[in-house]
């Protein structure tokens, strides 16, 4: 019987490995399993992947102000930026289709009139400046008394005054804020954007007139009267203005009319001129100057035409400006 035992044990001992090894599988697998529930458990739902962007204008109508539309949602302010000024730059297609234009206008007010967002104003309400539309005329007229700060109504003042909105509203909001405001950059640039954007030149010298004649700020009533005389040239009201202080000029008024003057004055501004050469001596030979060269001007383009004098009269323009304020800097270093 001896004989048998040892393979006996062999047998157990093979028994006992398999035994082993079918646990060891079966330990393994369910560890897979359990590693793939927990993964499943860490997907993030579907519903906060990314379902696509629902927005008025579909990506092939036009995908600048759908991009825009889409960020503004988001509110991703630094994208709806960059997105807003491809919207600008395509502006004309845009203007051109009824629905795109219905959706930046509803675009325009959703984020801008009547929203709080201050960001998402800064966004939108800029491009009512290039909108040449009747409705965003009466947005920006709405919406300048609500703005929520001066910067704000300044963008709304200029965008008015665009030839295509209302220029005329405009002078009455800037010589209101020039007049009015407590910042004296506000007041500065209230009456600034009237002269870089306003094409009628009449109405930006009676815009320059009621600043120069409600203002207790020296410097904004010579920038004023400075503008009126430089544009005296295309403009009666700018020039019956600038005679009219040349009758009686106070502080600067001299000295801010002088430069621009032989551009269009005549024959009486260039007596005037001598009259106040008798009665300010500091300043005689320059005005003596100035009256001689408006003469010789307006000969010269009875002889020849206005185009080659006129350049030559915008160069002693420049030169004499730049002599003024050289004056000004001695009289400051003084």
């Amino acid at each position: 019987m001896r004989k048998y035992v040892l393979p006996a044990v062999v047998c157990a001992a093979i028994g006992a490995l398999i035994l082993l090894l079918v646990k060891g599988g079966d330990t393994a697998k369910a560890r897979h399993e359990e590693a793939k529930k927990e993964a499943v458990a860490t997907v993030v739902p579907k519903s906060l992947v990314g379902e696509p962007a629902q927005t008025p204008t579909a990506l092939d109508q036009h995908k600048w102000l759908r991009e825009l539309e889409r960020t503004l949602a988001e509110g991703n302010i630094g994208s709806a930026m960059y997105f807003r000024q491809k919207v600008c730059e395509d502006i004309e297609t845009i203007l051109a289709s009824e629905k795109l234009t219905k959706d930046l206008l509803d675009t325009i007010r959703m984020y801008g009139t009547e929203s709080d967002d201050l960001a998402r104003r800064d966004v939108t309400l800029p491009i009512l400046r290039i909108l040449e539309h009747p409705e965003a005329t009466k947005l920006i007229g709405e919406e300048y008394y609500r703005a929520r700060n001066e910067d704000e109504q300044m963008t709304l003042l200029e965008a008015m005054s665009k030839p295509f909105h209302d220029p005329n509203q405009a002078s009455v909001w800037a010589v209101e804020k020039a007049l009015t405001s407590n910042s004296a950059e506000i007041r500065e640039r209230a009456f600034d954007i009237m002269k870089t954007y306003v094409i009628n030149e009449d109405l930006l010298g009676q815009t320059a007139m009621q600043v120069y004649n409600g203002s207790m700020d020296e410097r904004q009533r010579q920038i004023a009267l400075r503008t009126a005389c430089d544009r005296g040239r295309g403009s009666s009201v700018c020039r019956e203005f600038v005679r009219r202080v040349l009758r009686n000029p106070q502080g600067e008024d001299i000295m801010s009319i002088l430069p621009g003057l032989a551009n269009w004055g005549d024959d009486d501004d260039a007596a005037r001129l001598d009259q106040l050469a008798a009665e300010n001596p500091a300043m005689a030979e320059a005005l003596r100057d100035q009256a001689r060269l408006v003469r010789r001007a307006r000969r010269d383009e009875a002889k020849h035409g206005s185009g080659a004098q006129a350049e030559e009269m915008e160069f002693r323009r420049k030169a004499d400006e730049e002599r003024r304020q050289r004056m000004e800097e001695e009289e400051r270093g003084g």
